[in-house]
C-alpha cells in the first residue's frame, strides 16, 4: 500500500507498508537507479531512487495494471481485491473483470454461476467453478481460486508467502517457460487485506492423479521430462529474480522451528509406518538446517518445490502435462523437483 511520496533534491523517497521487501525487490528489478531499501518504525519500508521527477519514476507501472502485452491483470498493490462477502458480489466482480479484459463485450454476459468444488483438497486455496453464459447463448467454464477458507491454513500460506509467489509466477515467469500452465485471466494479491484471487482456464478433460495411489509409469516419465522446462531457463541465473527465495530466506528458514515443533506429534501418529527408529527420525529433524544450507549453495535454479503428482494435470490421452500450484517456487540446487517427484509418488519398481 502506497503511503506517501516525497521529493528530496535529486532523489525520491517512497514510503510503503506491508510486504515492503517484496515491493523493494520489484522496484530493484524495474529501475537501474534503485538506491536502497530499509525499514522505518511501524513496519514501513523506505525506497530511495535517483530520478529527475515523480512522473519519470512512474512511467513504468510499478503498482500493477496490465502487463502491457495483452496479458492478464495483476494489480497486486493498488486496489482491494473484489472477491469477499456474498457470492452475489463475486459474480458482479467476475463480470467486471471479464469485460475489463476484453474477453467479453460490455453488457454481453447474461449470467455467471459460481459453484464451490474440490472440497477436501486445495488446503491453501478455495476452488470454484465459474460458468459464464452470454446473451447469445454461448457458454464458457472458468476456474476461480481464492484464499484458503480455513484460517489456520490461510496463516500458513501467509507465513510462507504462498499467495505472493503464485501471483508473481504468473505475472513474471509463466510466459518465459515452455511448461504448460493454465491460461491466466486475472491474478491479484492484496497484502493489506490478506486476500488473493486467480481467474483462469478451466482445464476440461484434464485430470490429476490421486496423491495416495501415486503415478503410473507413463505419468511419471512424462512428469520427469517436464522438469527441465522449469529449471533450464534459470539454471545458475536465479539472481535475475531477486524476489525468488533460497532456503535461507527468513520465511523458509523458519521451517526449522516448524518442523521441530511437529516432530513428536508426527512420530506419534506415523512412527509405526516408518522404517527407522524414533532416534534416527530425530536425527533427520536435527539435520534440517544443514539440508536447507546445502540446498541454498552451489548451482541454483528455478524450482517448483512441490512437484508431486497431485500438482500435475494430464490430458485425457495422457500425451500432455500441465503444472499447477506455484505457491512454493524457490531458488534451489538442481534435481529437487525430480527427487521430490520420485520420492513421494512413484513406485520403487518405476524408479
Amino acid at each position: 500500500m502506497l503511503l506517501a511520496v516525497e521529493e528530496l533534491a535529486d532523489k525520491l523517497l517512497i514510503l510503503f507498508v506491508n510486504d515492503s521487501i517484496w515491493i523493494g525487490d520489484r522496484l530493484a528489478q524495474l529501475f537501474d537507479n534503485f538506491v536502497g531499501f530499509g525499514w522505518e518504525g511501524g513496519g514501513e519500508g523506505v525506497a530511495v531512487f535517483h530520478a529527475p521527477s515523480f512522473e519519470d519514476l512512474f512511467d513504468v507501472e510499478v503498482l500493477g495494471g496490465s502487463d502491457g502485452a495483452g496479458g492478464f491483470v495483476s494489480s497486486v498493490f493498488d486496489r482491494e481485491i473484489p472477491f469477499h462477502g456474498a457470492v452475489a458480489s463475486h459474480c458482479d466482480a467476475l463480470v467486471g473483470i471479464l469485460e475489463e479484459q476484453g474477453r467479453y463485450e460490455r453488457g454481453s454476459i447474461q449470467s455467471i454461476d459460481r459453484q464451490p468444488m474440490g472440497e477436501g483438497i486445495g488446503q491453501t486455496g478455495e476452488f470454484c467453478r465459474v460458468s459464464v453464459t452470454t446473451e447469445t447463448g454461448n457458454k464458457e467454464t472458468l476456474f476461480l481460486k481464492l484464499r484458503a477458507p480455513v484460517e489456520g491454513m490461510h496463516h500458513v500460506a501467509l507465513r510462507y508467502k504462498m499467495y505472493e509467489n503464485e501471483v508473481r509466477f504468473y505475472k513474471e515467469l509463466a510466459s518465459n517457460l515452455e511448461v504448460r500452465t493454465p491460461e491466466m485471466i486475472y491474478a491479484d494479491y492484496d497484502s493489506h487485506n490478506e486476500n488473493v484471487a486467480f481467474l483462469m482456464e478451466f482445464m476440461e478433460g484434464w485430470h490429476s492423479p490421486d496423491q495416495i495411489s501415486g503415478a503410473s509409469h507413463q505419468q511419471a516419465c512424462l512428469a520427469v521430462k517436464e522438469i527441465p522446462k522449469i529449471s533450464a531457463p534459470y539454471w545458475n541465473k536465479t539472481d535475475e529474480l531477486p524476489w525468488l527465495p533460497t532456503m535461507k530466506a527468513d520465511h523458509l528458514w523458519a521451517t526449522i522451528s516448524d518442523v521441530k515443533a511437529c516432530e513428536e506429534l508426527f512420530y506419534n501418529r506415523f512412527g509405526s509406518h516408518l522404517s527407522i527408529s524414533k532416534q534416527d527420525f530425530g536425527k533427520l529433524i536435527d539435520a534440517w538446517p544443514a539440508i536447507l544450507t546445502a540446498l541454498s549453495e552451489g548451482t541454483l535454479t528455478l524450482t517448483h518445490y512441490d512437484y508431486r503428482i497431485e500438482n500435475l494435470f494430464f490430458s485425457s490421452d495422457e500425451s500432455e502435462i500441465a503444472v499447477i500450484d506455484w505457491q512454493l517456487l524457490a531458488s534451489v540446487r538442481p534435481s529437487w523437483d525430480f527427487a521430490y517427484l520420485i520420492g513421494t509418488n512413484v513406485e520403487q519398481t518405476f524408479a
